[in-house]
């Protein structure tokens, strides 16, 4: 099920409430529209200098934004990595590393897919600025698949668990706490 701009602007504010999630250093966002329109904003959640786990040892860190992707309208994970000097790390490079859930360990697909498949590297679907994403195309399915709804107070977290791993993000930055188990995170 596709999640309205509105509905996706709730669920990310109180994401970004919780005592927890600040703690991680999610935030909830408001990006002016590409184009500078001043009519249009987009909502969303961001974080910095998440550490990734990756294969190999690798570490790296990355700024990580979710937003509404107003045509597949569903989050979209949009992500910069960079190594321990600040370098961004290429595309390239990126792919040698990570975690793919779809395979035993890691090194060989189970379906036949690859990473590259999955992410792609273009334009942040609202700031325009070169970024790697998540490719949205099959959320609104996956998520539908798992059970969950656009009304879900699970939505967020639906999404980022099953995204989230697919980048190194640690788990305990997708996972909720007990204020946001029931969707009414407190401040």
């Amino acid at each position: 099920m596709a999640i309205s701009a509105e509905r996706f602007t709730e669920v990310c504010a109180l994401f970004a409430q919780d005592p927890k999630n600040r703690r991680l250093g999610w935030q909830h966002m408001e990006w002016p529209a590409a184009g500078g329109d001043p009519q249009r904003c987009y909502s969303g959640l961001a974080a910095r200098d998440v550490p990734l786990e990756l294969r190999k040892g690798k570490a790296l860190k990355a700024d990580v934004n979710v937003c509404w992707h107003q045509v597949y309208e569903v989050p979209v994970l949009c992500f910069v990595p960079y190594d321990e000097t600040d370098a961004v790390v290429s595309f390239a490079d990126l792919m040698e590393y990570l975690r793919f859930p779809d395979s035993i360990d890691g090194d060989a697909p189970i379906l036949g897919l690859q990473p590259e498949s999955v992410v792609s590297n273009g334009h942040h679907p609202v700031t325009n600025h070169f970024t790697l994403h998540l490719h949205p195309c099959e959320t609104q399915s996956t998520l539908q698949a798992m059970g969950v709804t656009a009304d879900s107070p699970w939505y967020i977290i639906s999404f980022l668990s099953l995204v989230g791993p697919i980048i190194g993000m640690p788990l305990s930055m997708c996972q909720p706490s007990s204020s946001c188990r029931d969707g009414s995170a407190q401040s």
